[in-house]
């Protein structure tokens, strides 16, 4: 199941590791959110130009879900998107896909 991800505004393939899964044998629940933390990274750099350096004003994440819908398992490759819904002044709204 693959989505057509050519017009998100960030796209990153990673490939899993085994380190990644847990004793269930599927991909442990914190790693999705580490993957879309690496997806916000590359949405920061962008936005500067390829420069992670900020001064004054530094972002935060002030809130996070995430839906489950089916395992992933060593050794998957995940495309991760990432879309900015709203650009407000003093907050980046986005939806990530994994």
């Amino acid at each position: 199941m693959t989505e057509n991800t050519s017009d998100s505004y960030v796209t990153l393939e990673l490939t899993v590791q085994w380190g990644n899964m847990d004793a269930a044998q599927h991909v442990n629940n914190t790693v999705y959110l580490r993957w879309m933390e690496s997806a916000r990274i590359e949405m920061f750099k962008k936005m500067h130009g390829g420069d992670f350096k900020f001064r004054k004003i530094v972002p935060i994440l002030a809130w996070q879900d995430c839906k489950y819908i089916f395992p992933v398992t060593y050794p998957d490759t995940v495309v991760i998107s990432l879309d900015i819904i709203e650009l407000m002044e003093d907050r980046v709204l986005c939806e990530g896909k994994i």
